[in-house]
């Protein structure tokens, strides 16, 4: 089972459809941003949480419209080890989803170095 709900930009305030995998995390122990106000957000502060980006293409179908189309990319920040820890499972709900960026503890950027073209979700 899966937790699938609505969550909110911490910035702008837009809706994201999310899913957490397994009722291993709970909403609180991440913070979702989409992808326009998170890289606004880490150009005026030095983030060292553990994030990650996703590149979201939303259907159009009948079930993701129940809770609509998320933004094109969202990061999901893990504010506790428990949510780093499952953060494949943490991600928008609803789309086709691309991982595009990982950045560990410390703010280190894996991406660079560990690309990835897997696919999760629809």
């Amino acid at each position: 089972m899966c937790d699938i709900y609505l969550d909110k930009c911490r910035v702008c305030f837009r809706d994201i459809p999310m899913h957490l995998g397994d009722y291993e995390t709970h909403s609180g122990e991440i913070a979702v941003y989409c992808q326009d106000c998170f890289e606004r957000l880490i150009r005026r502060e030095k983030l060292v949480a553990p994030y990650v980006v996703w590149k979201c293409v939303w259907p159009e179908k009948p079930v993701v419209r129940v809770l609509g189309p998320g933004p094109d990319g969202v990061a999901v920040v893990s504010l506790t080890e428990n949510a780093w820890t499952f953060r494949d499972y943490n991600h928008p709900n609803g789309g086709r989803l691309k991982k595009v960026k990982e950045a560990k503890p410390g703010g280190r950027s894996a991406t660079s170095q560990e690309p990835t073209n897997k696919f999760v979700g629809l």
